[in-house]
């Protein structure tokens, strides 16, 4: 991602938040920079639910050059 003045940042999260639970499951807003995430995680997994979206970003940051 680049900001102003032409630095590249890594992608990173702003917010989040729990939308709706649907059975045992919740879906999840992750808000970043010029973007959103939103995935279904079981209710046994919420309290590792930031750390996945961590994880993954951290590979996509990698990825792209930005890691």
């Amino acid at each position: 991602m680049v900001m102003a003045g032409g630095k590249r940042e890594g992608i990173r999260i702003v917010d989040r938040t729990i939308l709706k639970e649907i059975g045992d499951r919740f879906e999840i807003e992750w808000r970043l920079i010029g973007a959103v995430v939103r995935w279904f995680v079981p209710s046994e997994e919420i309290e590792n639910a930031d750390a996945e979206v961590q994880h993954r970003l951290a590979v996509a940051n990698e990825r792209s050059g930005l890691g």
